[in-house]
C-alpha cells in the first residue's frame, strides 16, 4: 500500500461511501459519497440540505446581487448538497495538504427567450457560460504596478476559465464540464453541470484547495501537492451518479434530440488575450508566501515568464475525461457574437 505523501496526499475511504438522494420535484440525483471531514471544524452545516426539495419555488432562490438585465437572462441558486473532506500526507512530516469541497446547486435561469428551453444545446451552453463570466467578473482584483509591464487595467482576474470545456455522457444524459484556474491562491474549481427542465439546471461544483509550506499561490502549490488523488476521488463520485428526470421532463428534452443534433455541442474556450494576460497575474503572484532559497532575501522570487507561460499553456489545452465526446469532431460556429459576453470574449467551438 502507497504510503501518503504531499505529492499523492491521502483523502477518505470511498469504500466507507454511502447512498446520497435528493428528489427535486420529481426529478431524482442519486450519487455515492463519504460522511463530511471539515478539517478545520467540527460543525455539523455541511450535509444538512433536505432530502426533498421543491425547486419550483421560486422564494428559495438566492443570487449573487449582480446586475440584472432585462435582455439577458438571470440566474438563481439553491443549495441541495455540500459536503467538504481533508487530504493529508504523512502525519508530522506533511499532515494537512488540503481539501475538497462539494456543492450541488439547482440553477434556476429566469427571463429565457421565448420558445427557448435549456435542453437545447445552443442556449443550454450558452447560458453555462455567462454564469461562468458573471462568477469571473465579480471576482477580480487590483493590479500589481509593475515598471516592465504596461497596462491601463484596473483590475485583474483571480481566475483563467473556462478551460477543459467538454461534453460528457453520463448515466445516458449529456453534461457541461469546464474547469476554473485559479491565478492567486490555490482554488481549482471544476463544474459539472446539466439541464433538468426548461428553466433549471444541476450544477456539481467541485473546488481543489491544496497546501504546502512555502507554497502559498496558485503556481508554486503546482510543484509541490499533487492534484491526481483530489481528481480520482471526484470521479469516484461522478461515475456514481444517476439522474432520473421527472416524466414531464423528459417528454420536454425529446422535443429537442433533432435539433439538438443539428446544433452539435457548442464548447467555449478562453481569449488569446485572456491567457496573455493570465499568464502575467499568475507570475507577479508567484512571490506570494514563497521564499526561494536559491536566491537571496534580495532577489526576485518570483517565477521566470517561460515557467509561468509553460504552466498555462499546458492547462488550456484539452485533455479528455472518460466519456467525453471526441474532440476530433469539433468544428468552429460561425457569426457569435462577442458583446454577449464583454468579460472573456470567447472562442467558440462545437462537437457534432
Amino acid at each position: 500500500m502507497k504510503l501518503p505523501s504531499e505529492k499523492n496526499p491521502k483523502g477518505p475511504d470511498f469504500k466507507k461511501s454511502r447512498h446520497i438522494e435528493k428528489n427535486l420535484s420529481g426529478t431524482i440525483l442519486k450519487f455515492m459519497a463519504p460522511p463530511h471531514k471539515d478539517p478545520f471544524s467540527a460543525s455539523e452545516n455541511w450535509e444538512q440540505e433536505p432530502d426533498q426539495i421543491d425547486i419550483l419555488n421560486a422564494s428559495i432562490y438566492k443570487d449573487d446581487n449582480r446586475d440584472k438585465d432585462i435582455n439577458f437572462s438571470h440566474s438563481q441558486w439553491t443549495r441541495v448538497y455540500s459536503s467538504i473532506w481533508g487530504f493529508n500526507g504523512l502525519p508530522i512530516i506533511h499532515g494537512y495538504c488540503g481539501d475538497l469541497t462539494m456543492l450541488v446547486n439547482v440553477i434556476q435561469v429566469e427571463n429565457l427567450p421565448v420558445n427557448t428551453s435549456l435542453f437545447e444545446n445552443s442556449t443550454f451552453s450558452e447560458q453555462v457560460f455567462r454564469d461562468l463570466d458573471a462568477f469571473n467578473a465579480r471576482n477580480l482584483h487590483e493590479e500589481i504596478l509593475d515598471d516592465n509591464f504596461s497596462s491601463s487595467q484596473r483590475k485583474w482576474p483571480n481566475y483563467l476559465g473556462p478551460l477543459n470545456w467538454q461534453w460528457l455522457s453520463i448515466d445516458n444524459q449529456d453534461w457541461i464540464y469546464h474547469e476554473n484556474q485559479p491565478l492567486v491562491n490555490d482554488d481549482l474549481q471544476l463544474k459539472f453541470c446539466t439541464p433538468i427542465d426548461n428553466s433549471h439546471y444541476l450544477s456539481l461544483d467541485f473546488s481543489i484547495v491544496r497546501s504546502a509550506r512555502n507554497a502559498g499561490n496558485a503556481f508554486r502549490i503546482e510543484s509541490r501537492v499533487g492534484k491526481k488523488s483530489f481528481v480520482d476521488f471526484i470521479n469516484n463520485i461522478i461515475n456514481s451518479i444517476n439522474l432520473e428526470l421527472a416524466p414531464e421532463n423528459k417528454t420536454q428534452r425529446k422535443k429537442y434530440f433533432k435539433s439538438n443534433i443539428d446544433q452539435g455541442r457548442p464548447i467555449y474556450l478562453c481569449s488569446k488575450e485572456q491567457i496573455e494576460l493570465s499568464k502575467h497575474v499568475m507570475r507577479m503572484w508567484s512571490d506570494n508566501e514563497f521564499i526561494d532559497d536559491s536566491h537571496s532575501s534580495e532577489s526576485d522570487s518570483r517565477a521566470s515568464k517561460e515557467e509561468v507561460a509553460s504552466f498555462i499553456n499546458k492547462r488550456v489545452s484539452h485533455t479528455l475525461l472518460e466519456n467525453s465526446y471526441p474532440l476530433e469532431e469539433q468544428v468552429k460556429l460561425p457569426n457569435h457574437n462577442e458583446k454577449t459576453f464583454p468579460q472573456n470574449k470567447p472562442e467558440q467551438a462545437c462537437i457534432k
